[in-house]
């Protein structure tokens, strides 16, 4: 009815998302939604505060950074997966090496177990071990 409303009420312009050079631009609507950008996580978090209030949010936080450092000593324990760096609020890296990995790092003396808090892998790697 009223072309272009949604696009003009909720678009954030943000060119790394929605290149208007590509083909059918036209037809993307994912700049034209109320979901696309921080304003709904904005909404969510609020929401979250007003359910849970300060205390029960601050609750789920520390459950989510206890459930962080379990899944972080799973990882050391494990010989299949080895962590990139040390864990960081809300976020865990870790490499999976499958045993075949695993056996060409041991060959080249490349350490895969968990003394290393943020090992380096050597470049060309990733090449040598994808053959």
């Amino acid at each position: 009815r009223h072309r272009g409303l949604l696009r003009a009420s909720n678009s954030t312009g943000a060119k790394y998302l929605f290149d208007p050079r590509k083909n059918g631009a036209e037809y993307d609507l994912g700049d034209s939604t109320y979901t696309c950008g921080r304003r709904p996580d904005a909404i969510k978090l609020w929401a979250l505060w007003k359910y849970h209030g300060r205390e029960g949010l601050g609750r789920r936080v520390e459950q989510k950074v206890d459930s962080l450092e379990i899944l972080a000593q799973l990882a050391q324990q494990h010989d299949a997966f080895m962590l990139a760096c040390e864990p960081w609020p809300f976020n865990i890296n870790f490499f999976y090496l499958p045993p075949r990995i695993r056996k060409a790092l041991e060959e080249r003396n490349i350490p895969t177990n968990q003394q290393q808090s943020c090992p380096t892998l050597p470049n060309g790697i990733s090449k040598d071990l994808a053959k």
